[in-house]
């Protein structure tokens, strides 16, 4: 059966009247990776502005998702990563969101005039125009401004940018109502947008963690512990570019972060030093004889996004005290006892790649059996989903208690 008899979630120590924190470390992350973060984020430019249109829109980066992209990986990096490097690349993306064809596309797109002004809107502090602000004064007042239905994640998006042109991206603690931040995220049946939206929620609600006092306190606990169901599910698809998101929960709140998540960032820290980034779904490309140039190319835009996740994680984990992993720790069930039956990461004809780095010894306890728990869901193997959660000792978490209500549906058919 499932007890509540865990610790608070990690991040609840830096709340007033909070336990104290477990023994912390630093990071396993360098900070050497927001200078190849920045790099990279020139190569995607050098592609994107050069390359076939057509070629670089099959990859999923056109010219003006990269441009609006790199500018709020610049957005998102503090100000002490803020030297040479990170000035030119501003200016560089400032100017490309000046070009007048852009400017032309904000005048005749009155219902598109929100994205097409991330670039300038999003790096505004840093390259300010009157005569641009007021172009998206006149855009975002057209009456068909509002002409596309949003997802509330991107509603809070368009907030977040109208605060920017406004001097004050603040979002009001009421405009997450409707997002998945106010509610619970799917973390055994959800999609990778579903989880996508409530990792972008967060990055607009706190304005890259900037204000995260704009999270009521009361929604902190249960979004920490619901980014800590969900990475078992992202390392259980070598997901890295989902899990990376996942982890900025903890230094987006502000809150310390426990041996789960310490031990997934030390998992992608290990996965991006042994690939030489970070790697995404689409890495493994074929390499035709005599294309290996344009592999590269499309190698760049097909992780690039990965590499930038990874990029502000480096530059933001160091916000927050990490818990030290507890090396070679597999949670006991059954009674509980340390010499009881142990739940290892499943097997069942599908290995993550993950658990080849030396970080796989620490990924025991809490990750496998919410990683197995997903599996079973999703098999709809509803009898060992029982058998499962019978368990004296399984934690009480939004997967275990996702799973329950799931059989509990069941039961009533």
């Amino acid at each position: 059966m499932i007890t509540t008899t865990t610790a608070p979630p990690a991040g609840l120590a830096s709340r007033p009247g909070a336990p104290g924190p477990a023994p912390t470390s630093a990071p396993p992350i360098d900070h050497v990776w927001v200078g190849r973060g920045l790099t990279l984020a020139h190569r995607a430019l050098d592609i994107v502005t050069t390359a076939d249109p057509d070629a670089a829109a099959e990859l999923g980066a056109s010219t003006g998702k990269v441009i609006a992209e790199t500018a709020i990986l610049l957005r998102a990096l503090p100000r002490e990563h803020r030297g040479p490097q990170w000035r030119a690349l501003a200016d560089r993306v400032a100017a490309l969101a000046r070009d007048p064809r852009t400017l032309l596309a904000l005048a005749l797109h009155a219902s598109a005039s929100f994205e097409l002004a991330v670039p300038y809107l999003v790096l505004r502090e840093h390259s300010r125009s009157e005569a641009i602000d007021a172009l998206l004064r006149a855009c975002f007042e057209a009456s068909a401004a509002q002409g596309r239905e949003l997802l509330p994640h991107r509603g809070l998006e368009r907030l977040w940018l109208l605060g920017m042109l406004d001097g004050d991206p603040t979002i009001d603690p009421a405009d997450l109502a409707g997002t998945v931040l106010a509610h619970e995220l799917d973390v055994l049946h959800g999609t990778r947008d579903d989880h996508y939206a409530f990792t972008h929620a967060l990055f607009y609600a706190t304005d890259f963690g900037r204000c995260p006092g704009a999270v009521p306190t009361t929604l902190v606990p249960g979004l920490v512990a619901q980014a800590r169901s969900a990475l078992a599910g992202a390392l259980d698809d070598d997901d890295y570019d989902l899990a990376g998101e996942l982890l900025l929960t903890w230094p987006l709140l502000g809150v310390p972060a426990g041996p789960v998540e310490a031990t997934a960032l030390r998992v992608l820290a290990e996965v991006a030093e042994q690939v030489g980034t970070l790697p995404s779904l689409t890495l493994a490309l074929p390499q035709p004889e005599g294309a290996a140039v344009a592999a590269a190319d499309a190698a760049v835009l097909s992780t690039y996004h990965t590499g930038f996740v990874f990029t502000v994680l480096a530059a933001l984990a160091g916000r927050v005290p990490w818990a030290a992993p507890e090396a070679s720790r597999r949670e006991p069930l059954d009674g509980g006892a340390a010499a009881g039956p142990t739940l290892d990461w499943p097997d069942d004809g599908r290995r993550p790649g993950w658990l080849a780095v030396p970080a796989a010894t620490f990924a025991m306890g809490a990750l496998p059996l919410e990683a197995r728990l997903r599996r079973l869901a999703r098999a709809g193997r509803a009898s060992d989903l029982a058998q499962l959660l019978c368990r004296r000792g399984v934690p009480s978490t939004p997967a275990t208690r996702q799973a329950l209500h799931l059989l509990q549906r069941l039961s009533l058919l």
